[in-house]
């Protein structure tokens, strides 16, 4: 379930970086914010990953 929460989290920076992006008036910051915002739940995802798949090899 986390895994899907982080997904549409994700799906919904993206959405809405590429949204501010197309205005031109609109500041770098909001930009900036949002795709830190992706990243961190891009990083986030894989930490979980990583860490469910070591759970299983042990």
């Amino acid at each position: 379930m986390p895994i899907k929460i982080i997904i549409i989290a994700l799906g919904v920076a993206i959405a809405m970086d590429a949204d501010i992006l197309r205005q031109p008036f609109t500041p770098g910051l909001a930009s900036a914010v949002l795709g830190a915002l992706s990243g961190f739940f891009v990083a986030r995802m894989m930490i979980y990953w990583q860490a469910k798949k070591a759970s299983f090899t042990l």
